[in-house]
């Protein structure tokens, strides 16, 4: 994803900002509420990263993890670490079905286990605003501290915000943040029933009839022509102009990273 591959000696720091106000009590799909949904999203990435760092019986620390939720005035750090400490510290381990090939041209149904992280919270308003402050000290902190570090930000939202005019400059600022030559990358997922299914779009003509879906859109940061190179190798159509911009969920950002050794 990033200028350099990740590795030991270029670690990356993901933020991601969860939306944990009311609206994300809404059913969203699966049978699930949309904090349900975005919960196991998330968990679901942090083990596919555990999977992709796992070296024998070592977790090699390429991933720097912040989770921060937000609601009413409240901005929680939910949880902040290296990789390998999530790997050792899940919050539980459940067990879910699967269905894989029997190997005589059969399916079989398999229980499997699977860590937990996190758990799904939603209740007051949402306040974007005061998650990007926040975020802005945090990711300036750590470029000091790690000159290394390559930052991707994933922001995650049930709909509308009511300052984002605001919250438009502070983006635009963290934007302008710097590390190791480069600057922070801006995903947005946006659980928003009013647009189309899309997925790295380069247009925003299809959110003619949503304000929200085209506001998160131009905050989005643009794909470098590497990320649209890998997304095109996974079978995505990306084009120039790109933007890190989803309304499916976030699992295959992984797709864009580039891990070294």
């Amino acid at each position: 994803m990033f200028k350099n591959y990740i590795s030991s000696s270029y670690p990356a720091h993901i933020v991601m900002i969860i939306d944990q106000s009311s609206m994300m009590s809404e059913p969203y799909s699966k049978g699930k509420t949309k904090a349900e949904y975005v919960v196991d999203d998330i968990n679901n990435f942090i083990n596919q990263l555990i999977f992709m760092c796992c070296a024998g019986d070592n977790i090699k620390d390429w991933f720097y993890i912040s989770i921060v939720g937000h609601s009413n005035n409240e901005i929680k750090l939910i949880e902040s670490k290296y990789l390998s400490e999530f790997a050792e510290n899940p919050i539980r381990i459940i067990k879910v079905k699967k269905t894989v090939a029997d190997g005589a041209g059969g399916w079989v149904e398999i229980e499997e286990e699977k860590a937990e992280y996190i758990n799904p919270c939603c209740e007051g308003v949402s306040n974007l605003f005061s998650a990007f402050k926040y975020i802005q000290v945090l990711i300036s902190d750590w470029m000091n501290q790690k000159q290394y570090l390559s930052t991707l930000i994933i922001n995650i939202s049930g709909g509308y915000t009511a300052e984002w005019q605001m919250t438009t400059k502070v983006i635009e600022k963290i934007k302008t943040l710097k590390s190791n030559g480069e600057n922070p990358f801006l995903f947005n997922w946006l659980l928003d029933s009013n647009s189309s299914n899309l997925e790295f779009p380069s247009l925003d003509n299809v959110y003619e009839n949503s304000f929200t879906s085209h506001l998160f859109f131009e905050w989005s940061s643009y794909m470098s022509g590497q990320m649209i190179d890998n997304c095109k190798r996974f079978g995505f159509n990306v084009h120039q102009g790109a933007k890190l911009f989803s309304n499916k969920g976030i699992n295959n950002v992984l797709n864009l990273i580039n891990i070294g050794s």
